[in-house]
């Protein structure tokens, strides 16, 4: 006969249990590694203390889609607004020939003046 082996029970390593724990896990999933195995064991998980079931939660899948796919467009309007940023400031100091800055420092200098 096979021998009995000791069964333990354990999380996986992601989970939602505490705080640090469930932002730890979203982080994950917004990265967009690793994310497949945290979607598989939220649409299993059938309880607390009970056994995984396959597809128990299909409804978690709508939650992390929708998740990902915010963060990744909050991720790219970011991305854009930094590169937008960095690309006006660099082409206002070099737009302009050394002439062209003179006479808009002229410009500014009359509109300055009293009439």
């Amino acid at each position: 006969a096979g021998v009995a082996a000791p069964r333990v029970w354990a999380n996986p390593p992601f989970s939602f249990d505490t705080l640090a724990g469930a932002l730890g896990t979203l982080f994950e999933v917004s990265t967009a590694r690793g994310w497949l195995p945290v979607l598989r064991a939220a649409t299993d998980a059938a309880g607390p203390d009970l056994q995984p079931r396959p597809d128990t939660r299909p409804w978690a899948f709508v939650f992390f889609a929708g998740f990902h796919l915010c963060i990744s467009f909050a991720a790219t309007k970011v991305f854009v607004a930094v590169v937008a940023s960095e690309f006006g400031k660099q082409a206002a100091g070099n737009a302009q020939t050394p002439r062209e800055r003179a006479w808009r420092c002229m410009l500014t200098h009359a509109r300055s003046l009293d009439p």
